[in-house]
């Protein structure tokens, strides 16, 4: 199995070096681990348990997040990609889609009050949890966010 590549976001844009790797790792794996971001521990700690309680839901309830934009929603792992499972979110920087969006799964608790609050007080930051905190699955167990 790849090794998922860690790209330090404070040298990729100074160094030559780290935005090559940073290219090299979207063409390659279409993936990277983030370090550098300036995203506070606390915030990470929130959004990866509110991201980790979605994927724990169950499928009927992952199955309503369909047609988010047209062809959209949520796609199940997949005997061609079983290492890839996703949710459609029209805008996570639009409190009303969030609040749709953990309406239409009924999403826990935690993570309604968890996300609409991060998407409306770091709305740059969140984008970025959200898309570096995918749900991995090996034979060997799992990686969650």
């Amino acid at each position: 199995m790849a090794e998922i590549p860690v790209i330090d976001l404070r040298l990729a844009g100074s160094s030559p070096e780290e935005s090559a790797r940073l290219r090299a790792a979207c063409e390659r794996l279409g993936c990277f681990r983030v370090t550098g971001h300036g995203v506070p521990a606390g915030l990470l700690a929130e959004m990866k348990a509110a991201v980790r309680a979605l994927f724990d839901l169950p499928d009927d309830a992952k199955r309503r997040n369909a047609d988010v934009i047209p062809g959209s929603g949520y796609v199940p792992p997949s005997a061609a990609n079983p290492l890839y499972e996703a949710f459609g979110l029209l805008d996570a920087a639009a409190p009303a889609d969030v609040d749709a969006f953990c309406a239409r799964l009924d999403a826990p608790p935690h993570v309604r009050l968890v996300t609409p609050h991060t998407c409306r007080t770091k709305k740059s930051r969140l984008f970025m949890v959200l898309s570096f905190a995918p749900t991995l699955r090996g034979a060997g167990g799992s990686l969650r966010p």
